[in-house]
């Protein structure tokens, strides 16, 4: 931590927020701060009126008559004042005005403000001069929150919460408009910040002393970059995190981030995304930066860059404990994407818990805010982008639910291209599981790979494999449908409960947390298996995000029903798991602690590394002129061959081959395996004796990346052991040239792919072997006129 202060110490002040520097000239899209009695239009009774307190010494008055307070702005207003500015296009800007209620009176502290194209974040006219269409300062932030004297604020209203941003149709000259709400209101200054205060006032809500240097917005930078969204932070561990953000602009993109032995920095990945893949009405570049080397539990101060400009400003993130220990705390909620006010008083609430990460159970946004049709890229933005701020510093892992995947929209390809999932699941993105900690999350879907049969199947077969491998002391699950739910809306997925109820209890699943139904409940401990040894789960709905509620019922496995808007958080150690349901108004209103210390049940045996064996004619991933060879004398009664053409031996394997085919099969993290080829070469030429091979998690014993499918890196079997050696028939040969070769061994526990591409025609294979013991130190057959055929096992 007293590294991560001095880091933050010599940041440079960029704009106002800390920042890494930037070349010189160069800076994001520019701040506006207006002095309002420098108005180039004064209509009605505003007024200049000399005051010490204000810019320059004056400010703009509209005297108290005692008028009432007007209910709409008008398209003619009577009283109202004019100033222009420049602004770029389709760029967010949050709206602050500092001023002074006369008399420190509530009735004399708000205005209406409009201006000449501003648009709401799909494009709409939005607070359009010349209509009674216009956003709401209001000095005063909640009803007996008071004012004095000098004050910020913006145009929202209630403490935490901020107002609508501000965009406009086009680059260039606009105008904005105040006119009277309620007379005797006094305004200093007006800020539109795209950056610099997009997430803080420039000052103090009272007694503010705060006063900026006017600047129209207009940027004189060679290189602008526009920020779209982000960053937020996907795909957490102890050791990595991927940094995504997007621009207006593209470039080469970069994060920088502080550690111990200074300032690194991580490429990013970028492609660009159209106005007509998204509907957003612009084009924009998403760039997205994997951090690697990290320490565990630690702060890492960070900033997204593009094409050397700041993106964004510097934010903090911090990495999981190691799996199994540490102490952290995560916030669940679900069912929220309409934009509604409880959303954003939610989204608020949030943003104060000083939570590790968060996990959306599903329908993270709507089609409309009647809470009916699909998610797509313009709802992400507008309700989910543009209203959780906290998305810099903590890490979010979703599920999809039924209105961010469904057949009408493409299967959620917004969904799948905005969030950057693990990819551990049979089927990438739409189910997947990591650790954090304590806990070991398995992330579910009761939609793409649920409501086909054949999915279902798949994904239940993943699920089971994942959960006994599994030593975390928690085990919790996260996904939409909910098995256990008194809503009345949709009530209990009874087909959800069949397929994952007996997963749960028998492979000790804590706690279950969906929604789908808009409200809260919490269920007693449920185990339905009549064998003692299985465990109980409590089924948590928490589907009160912000969508319109669903009444909520009781049945006999409520312990708390509730329909009402809410989110939980959860606090996990090795020995405790604290539940707490927070509601609208930031109080608990339910509580529920489970311990595993004092008496922990007994965990599942630890899997032993089975021996792989795999047979190559039953590949049914095969490119190129790889075939099946009929042949009594190979494994299975055929062979993966590849006939010779003549083609030279390829020097280095390809990062994308013509020619190759692949195989599924389960293994073990962290145990060596020997890697085996039966093959044998066309004419027993040994120009066709040889392959490369490669793994989909591969790693070497320091785990570090080797052999990977779509890299150039592989390992070798070549049938013949030595210069003249010579080869026969079929024969076993091992990734050694005359001496035994390395051993490889696997990132991650559960579903690997093994890839054999050619590097000389002829060869053909029958059988590949992965052994953690029976084969590690001798082969399985002959070199040469081998008969051995093994029994399958380990595929998938």
């Amino acid at each position: 931590m007293l590294m991560l202060k001095r880091f933050i110490a010599v940041l440079a002040v960029v704009a106002g927020v800390v920042a890494f520097e930037t070349p010189a000239g160069a800076q994001t899209a520019g701040e506006v701060v207006l002095r309002a009695a420098a108005a180039q239009a004064i209509g009605g009774a505003w007024t200049v009126t000399s005051d010490p307190g204000a810019s320059n010494g004056a400010a703009l008055w509209l005297p108290d008559a005692g008028v009432a307070k007007l209910a709409s702005a008008s398209p003619s207003p009577a009283n109202y004042f004019d100033l222009t500015f420049t602004a770029r296009a389709g760029v967010p800007y949050r709206l602050w005005i500092r001023g002074r209620a006369q008399g420190d009176l509530y009735t004399n502290d708000s205005a209406f403000v409009q201006f000449s194209g501003s648009t709401s974040s799909d494009g709409t006219p939005a607070f359009r001069i010349g209509t009674t269409g216009a956003t709401v300062v209001s000095l005063e932030d909640c009803n007996g929150c008071g004012v004095s004297g000098w004050g910020w604020n913006d145009n929202g209203y209630g403490v935490g919460v901020v107002g609508p941003f501000i965009y406009f149709a086009a680059d260039g000259t606009q105008t904005v408009r105040v006119q009277g709400r309620e007379d005797g209101f006094i305004v200093d200054e007006i800020v539109l910040s795209p950056q610099k205060y997009l997430n803080a006032a420039p000052g103090a809500a009272k007694q503010d002393t705060t006063i900026l240097a006017p600047a129209d917005g207009t940027s004189t930078s060679a290189t602008t970059i526009t920020r779209v969204r982000g960053p937020y932070l996907q795909r957490p561990t102890d050791r990595s995190i991927v940094v995504v953000w997007a621009t207006r602009e593209a470039g080469t993109g970069d994060v920088r981030y502080q550690t111990p032995g200074g300032t690194l920095t991580a490429p990013a990945t970028s492609r660009a995304v159209t106005n007509a893949q998204t509907g957003l009405g612009y084009d924009y570049v998403q760039y997205e930066a994997t951090l690697t080397g990290l320490s565990a539990a630690t702060a890492y101060a960070y900033q997204p860059f593009v094409n050397g400009v700041a993106a964004a400003p510097a934010a903090t993130l911090h990495t999981a404990p190691a799996a199994g220990t540490g102490s952290i705390s995560f916030l669940a909620f679900g069912d929220s994407g309409i934009g509604s006010a409880e959303q954003r008083q939610l989204g608020s609430l949030m943003g104060n818990e000083s939570a590790d990460l968060a996990v959306h159970v599903g329908d993270i946004v709507y089609g409309t805010t009647a809470t009916t049709g699909d998610a797509s890229y313009v709802g992400y933005q507008n309700w989910f982008f543009d209203i959780y701020s906290w998305l810099p510093s903590k890490s979010f892992t979703p599920t999809e639910g039924n209105h961010d995947s469904r057949p009408t929209n493409g299967d959620g390809i917004a969904y799948r291209d905005l969030f950057v999932l693990p990819d551990n699941g049979a089927i990438p993105e739409r189910y997947y599981s990591y650790d954090y900690g304590p806990v070991h999350f398995i992330v579910l879907d009761t939609e793409y790979a649920f409501q086909d049969l054949t999915r279902r199947g798949q994904q239940l077969s993943w699920a089971e494999t994942d959960l006994s491998l599994t030593r975390q002391p928690w085990r919790v699950a996260v996904f939409h449908r909910s098995p256990y739910s008194s809503g009345a809306e949709h009530g209990s997925d009874l087909d959800v409960r069949a397929a994952f109820g007996p997963l749960f209890e028998r492979y000790g699943v804590t706690l279950s947390l969906s929604g789908h139904d808009h409200g809260y409940e919490r269920s007693i401990p449920i185990r339905v298996s009549t064998n003692t040894a299985d465990s109980f789960v409590t089924y948590v709905v928490t589907g009160g995000g912000g969508a319109a509620l669903y009444p909520f019922a009781t049945n006999s496995w409520t312990a708390v029903s509730a329909s009402r808007f809410e989110y939980v958080r959860v606090k996990a150690d090795t020995c405790t798991l604290t539940l707490d349901a927070v509601g609208l108004d930031g109080a608990v209103f339910d509580t529920n602690t489970q311990s595993r210390c004092s008496a922990p049940p007994p965990p599942p045996p630890p899997p032993p590394a089975g021996e792989v064996v795999l047979y190559a004619g039953s590949s049914t991933t095969k490119a190129g002129t790889w075939f099946v060879q009929a042949d009594a004398t190979a494994a299975g009664g055929g062979y993966m061959a590849q006939l010779d053409a003549g083609a030279p031996k390829l020097a280095a394997a390809s990062a994308s081959p013509a020619n190759y085919f692949e195989l599924s099969f389960n293994a073990v993290a962290g145990v060596p395996y020997r890697l085996w080829l039966r093959g044998r070469a066309q004419n027993d030429t040994w120009t066709n004796d040889s392959a490369f091979v490669q793994f989909s998690n591969s790693v070497n014993a320091s785990g570090t990346a080797m052999w990977r499918i779509g890299t150039t890196d592989a390992t070798v079997v070549s049938l013949e052991d030595c210069s003249g050696c010579g080869e026969q028939g079929w024969g076993w040969q091992d990734n050694g040239y005359g001496v035994l070769g390395p051993v490889v061994y696997f990132a991650t526990t559960g579903p690997q792919r093994v890839r054999v591409q050619t590097r000389e025609d002829g060869y053909g294979i029958d059988q590949i072997v992965l052994s953690p013991a029976k084969y590690l130190s001798a082969s399985p057959g002959q070199q040469r006129n081998d008969a051995t055929i093994l029994t399958q096992s380990g595929g998938q």
